[in-house]
This record gives structure tokens, sequence and C-alpha cells, in this order.
């Protein structure tokens, strides 16, 4: 298993995983990446990224706060298009500036003909979808939200019927689905139109209303329609189903802290607060099937491979999980401040064997490969 990580400067590296029996705790010496993300000479922060596998490449999208978004492929190590996201303000001030918070991916199937959809939202609402051809082809769209809206989190998906959606939500903008009125043509993604908005939870026992922050969507299997699960920075997860009405069927309060990250395991739901606190809520049964121990600090990324959570911290621990026990397998301190977290098993089989040969370990327990860093290629390098 090999994670993708990016820091606090903007830098990003793959961790290869060799071992998970044993756990390096912050005394020993750090672990040293196999590979790093070297473009940004100005230390850019990294807004988001998402790894995706592609035909028989295996891609990490990243876009940095300034916008400039990057397609590399972490087997060869290409870089497969770079582009400036249109959906961001002013670059210029990037505390005020609207930016890129969420990304998603979505591909029409296998074979040489597929095609990948990137698709990225701004704080104000702004959605861009890039469409990437087999052939390298780049086509590209924007459109905004309702007016005014604010988004925190977008998602990606394809409907029974085979009709490409977009869902999305945020601060005071509650859960919504567009779709597109065709399907089977990648140009259907730069048609949707309105299909489902959800209504908020009844007032509360006060008569007040009941706050909107959703932090978090997954799409459920589903026989009919959509069935939907998020999360909220008001510490609720909800569940919804467009066949059985606009507002959540099911609702529980997970702790009394902002829930921040979800991934989807099957039927259960791993969610993070802004405390440390790794849950995990089973959708079906409608209950909290424990937590994940271990944290001394907030949560920055989660990321799910098989059976394996991975989880990032602020305190610059890599975690490691058994996603069905929820136990602790391992652990390592990288010294910095981690932001954003990805994980893949596919590398363990493509990747061809290093000839450099692993530093010899005191120890024998460290889980992490002692391997060289290469950078990634770059159009214009910086000047020594």
């Amino acid at each position: 298993m090999h994670l993708i990580t990016a820091d606090d400067r903007g830098r990003i590296r793959r961790w290869p995983l060799s071992r998970q029996d044993d756990a390096m705790d912050k005394t020993r010496s750090k672990p040293v990446p196999r590979f790093v993300v070297a473009d940004d000479k100005d230390a850019v922060p990294i807004s988001v990224m998402r790894l995706v596998e592609w035909r028989d490449s295996l891609l990490l999208i990243y876009v940095r706060r300034d916008g400039r978004m990057r397609m590399l492929d972490i087997i060869d190590g290409k870089e497969r298009f770079r582009l400036d996201c249109a959906c961001v303000g002013d670059k210029q001030d990037m505390r005020e500036a609207e930016m890129v918070v969420s990304i998603d991916t979505w591909q029409s199937g296998p074979g040489e003909s597929g095609t990948l959809v990137v698709a990225v939202a701004s704080n104000a609402g702004r959605v861009q979808l890039v469409l990437v051809k087999t052939n390298g082809e780049l086509k590209t769209s924007m459109f905004n939200t309702a007016a005014g809206s604010a988004v925190d989190v977008i998602r990606l998906a394809t409907g029974n019927d085979g009709f490409p959606c977009l869902a999305f939500g945020g601060k005071e903008t509650d859960l919504e689905i567009l779709r597109s009125k065709s399907s089977g043509d990648d140009l259907a993604w730069f048609a949707l139109d309105d299909y489902w908005k959800a209504r908020n939870v009844k007032d509360d026992e006060l008569g007040l209303r009941v706050p909107i922050w959703i932090s978090g969507i997954s799409f459920l299997p589903a026989s009919e329609g959509y069935r939907i699960v998020t999360c909220t920075r008001f510490s609720q997860v909800r569940l919804y189903d467009t066949a059985r009405g606009r507002r959540p069927f099911a609702s529980i309060e997970l702790g009394q802290y902002p829930l921040t990250h979800m991934v989807l395991k099957e039927h259960e739901a791993i969610v993070t607060d802004t405390h440390g606190t790794v849950y995990a809520y089973d959708v079906e049964e409608r209950k909290l099937k424990g937590t994940f121990k271990g944290f001394s600090g907030a949560v920055s990324g989660i990321a799910i491979d098989k059976d394996v959570l991975a989880v990032a911290g602020v305190d610059g621990f890599l975690r490691i999980y058994d996603a069905e026990t929820h136990k602790q397998v391992a652990s390592a301190y990288t010294g910095k401040k981690l932001t954003h977290i990805a994980a893949s098993s596919k590398l363990d089989v493509l990747e061809v064997p290093e000839s450099k040969e692993e530093e010899d370990s005191a120890s024998g327990s460290d889980v992490w490969e002692e391997l060289e860093e290469i950078e990634e290629p770059l159009s214009k390098r910086r000047k020594q």
C-alpha cells in the first residue's frame, strides 16, 4: 500500500508502506518518501487532492490555492495536463480570494474510449468541469450554482438510469442534485439541469430554524432515484432518498464538534470531527458501530483502500487502521503538518522494484521503506 500526502507548505509525497505489524514512534528517525512533487517555488498550499485509477494509470489530481491544477501519473511520473482553474478569484490576495474547496472524478468506463471527468468547485459556488480524453484532449465548462450559494463539497455519480449527476452542498446551501437530460454522451456533463433539492428539517423545539452546513456527501446504492448520506459541521449525519421525499429520512448527531471528512466503506460511513474523533456509522442499521482510537489532535484527511483506513493528522502522524476491526495497525511520524491524504494498493502490483538498497534499520520495526526522492518533471525548473 502507498500513501500520498500533502503538507502545509504545498509539498506532496508518496510513502510506501512495507509492513503493518509494527509502529514507528516519534522518537525514531523520520520516514523518507519515495516521491516528491516539488513544482511550487512559492510554497502555495494544496486546496484539494484526488487519486484516481483510470485505464492503466494511477492519476494524482491536485489544485493549489492559487488555482493551478495538475494531473500527474504516479506510475511513470509524467505530467498529463496542467491548467488554471477558471472558478477561482483574484490570485493576488489569496486570503480573501475565491478558491477551490472540493474535487471529484467520474469515468465513463473501461476501454480505450473511456473519458475521465474532473469537477472542482469554489467556495462561491462556481463549478468547473474538465473532460479528459484518452488522446489527451481537454474540454472544459463552468457554471454557477444557485445565486450566492456557498459550496463546501461536490460529488459526481451515475444513476441506475445512466444519467450523470452532480450533488453539492455547503454553508447554508442544502443538498442539491443536478442531472443531465441525456446519457451515454460525455458532453452530457455540460448540460446539467436542476433535478432535486432537499428541504431542511423541521424547526427545533423552540421554533427556531435549524442551520445548514454540509461538509461531506456520499452516494449509496439505490434501486430507484438516489440515496445519499451527508455529514455536517453541526455534528449531524443525515440520510436522504429522493424517492421518499425531500427531507432526510434519518438523522443522528455524532459528538458535539463539527464533522469535517467522510469516506464510505460499503454501508459504513467513516466520519471525522475537528477534535480528533473518527466515527464508524452504519447507514443501513442507522447506528454508531464504534470509533477509531489513538489521535492526539485534529484529523486533516482520511482515505480508504479495500480494508485499510489511512488517516493524516495535523500533528504530523500517519496512522493506519483495519477498517473492519477499527484497530490501529501502524503509525509513522512525518515531521510535517499534513493537510491531505490519499491511498492506493495499485502501485504494489504495477511498480518496478527499486534497485537502490534500503538503509539498514537498527530496530527492524520501521513500517516505512527509506527510498530516494524523485522530483516531478518541470517545464521550468528553478534556477540554482
